[in-house]
C-alpha cells in the first residue's frame, strides 16, 4: 500500500511530511523493508528451495516466523509514533488556538477605535448644531401665522423633518462610533462586570452588513443581572455566533425577509443563558461532532478559517467556565447555547 502525504508548511518551517518522516524513520519502516527484501533474496536463494527440499521449506518457514515477529515490532513502533505525532498535532493546533486569543488584532483596535474617535467630533457638532436649529426653528415658527406655513406645501413642516433626519442620523452615526470604541478597547486580560444584553446589541450593530440581506433579527433579552467576565472575548464570540448565521442563511437562500436570526437571554438559576439561533440549512450530522475543531470548515476558502467556533468555544468554556452546546436540524437551522456564571467565572462551576 502506498502512502500519500499531504504536504502542509507550518510558521517555525518545518513541515507535516518532514515530521512523519522522521517518526518513519524512528519506527524503521524503511528497515523493514529492506528486511523483506533482502529475506526474499535470500529465500530465493535457499539450498533445495526451488527443488522442494523439506529442509529448505522449515528454514523458509523459520524466516518467515522471524520477518513476522520483526514486522510486528516495527509495526508497534510505528503505531506509537503516529499517535505521538497526533498528539502533537493537536497541542499544535490548541497552541494556535491560543495564539489567536492572545493576538487580538491590536493594531486594528487601535485604528478603529481611532477613527470612532475622529469621527464622535464632527457628530457630536453636527448633533449639537441641529438640536439648536429645532429650537431655534420653533421658536421662528411659533409667531408665524398657520396660513403662511401652509404656503408651498408647508415649507415649515418640510424644514423640521430635515432638521429631525439631521438628528437621528447624527444620533445613530455616535451610536456605531460607540460601539466601535467599545469593540476595539484593548482589554486583553481585564474582568469586569459587564451587561451581556448590551454587549449583543452592540456587536448587532457592527454585524448588521453581515446579516442585513439575508435575515431579520428577532431580540427576545431577559433582565439579567451584569456578569463578571471579559466582554472584549464575549464580543468575539458573539460576532462569530451572528456571522455564522448569516453565512448558513446565504447558503440556504433566505433574504432578509425569509431569513431569521433569534438571540434569546435569560437568567436560569446561577447561569446567564445566550441562545443564537437560525432557520439556515443546518448542519450535517456527519460534521456535527467535528465543528469545534479547528480549521474544521464546509465553507469555501475566503468565508471563514475554521478557528472561529473554536475559539468561540475556547473563550466560553476555557476562559469563562461555561458551557457551549449546538443543536441543529438540516434543512431547518441550528441553535447554539452558551452558558456563562454569574457573579464569577466560578460561581456556576459544575
Amino acid at each position: 500500500m502506498r502512502a500519500q502525504l499531504h504536504i502542509i508548511a507550518v510558521e517555525d518551517g518545518v513541515t507535516d511530511a518532514e515530521i512523519i518522516e522522521r517518526h518513519l524513520a524512528n519506527a524503521g519502516l524503511r528497515c523493514v523493508v529492506r528486511q523483506v527484501k533482502t529475506e526474499r533474496d535470500i529465500t530465493c536463494a535457499l539450498p533445495g528451495h526451488a527443488s522442494g527440499d523439506p529442509r529448505g521449506d522449515q528454514e523458509l518457514r523459520l524466516r518467515l516466523a522471524a520477518l513476522e515477529e520483526t514486522v510486528r515490532i516495527r509495526t508497534e513502533s510505528l503505531t506509537e509514533a503516529i499517535a505521538q505525532l497526533h498528539k502533537q498535532t493537536r497541542l499544535r493546533q490548541e497552541a494556535e488556538i491560543e495564539l489567536g486569543l492572545a493576538q487580538k488584532p491590536q493594531a486594528v483596535g487601535r485604528l478603529a477605535a481611532g477613527i470612532a474617535h475622529e469621527i464622535t467630533t464632527p457628530i457630536q457638532h453636527i448633533s449639537d448644531s441641529a438640536l439648536f436649529l429645532r429650537s431655534a426653528f420653533n421658536e421662528i415658527v411659533s409667531g408665524i401665522p398657520d396660513t403662511e406655513q401652509s404656503s408651498d406645501g408647508n415649507p415649515a413642516a418640510d424644514l423640521r423633518f430635515a432638521i429631525e433626519k439631521i438628528i437621528e442620523g447624527s444620533e445613530r452615526v455616535a451610536t456605531i462610533a460607540r460601539a466601535i470604541k467599545e469593540l476595539a478597547h484593548p482589554d486583553a486580560t481585564e474582568r469586569a462586570p459587564a451587561n451581556l444584553n448590551r454587549a449583543i446589541e452592540s456587536t448587532l450593530l457592527l454585524a448588521r452588513n453581515e446579516y442585513k440581506s439575508v435575515a431579520t433579527v428577532q431580540l427576545h433579552l431577559g433582565e439579567m443581572p451584569e456578569i463578571v467576565c471579559n466582554v472584549g472575548e464575549l464580543r468575539q464570540v458573539f460576532l462569530n455566533l451572528i456571522v455564522n448565521a448569516a453565512h448558513a442563511l446565504a447558503d440556504a437562500g433566505r433574504d432578509a425577509n425569509s431569513g431569521r436570526i433569534t438571540i434569546r437571554t435569560a437568567l436560569v438559576g446561577e447561569w446567564a443563558q445566550l441562545q443564537f439561533e437560525d432557520n439556515g440549512h443546518g448542519i450535517s450530522r456527519a460534521f456535527i461532532d467535528g465543528i469545534y475543531d479547528p480549521y474544521f470548515t464546509t465553507k469555501e476558502a475566503g468565508r471563514g478559517s475554521g478557528r472561529e467556533l473554536a475559539i468561540a468555544r475556547a473563550i466560553v468554556v476555557a476562559k469563562h467556565s461555561g458551557r457551549m452546546s449546538v443543536e441543529s436540524t438540516p434543512g431547518k437551522g441550528t441553535c447554539f447555547t452558551l452558558y456563562l456564571p454569574v457573579g464569577s467565572p466560578a460561581a456556576g462551576r459544575l
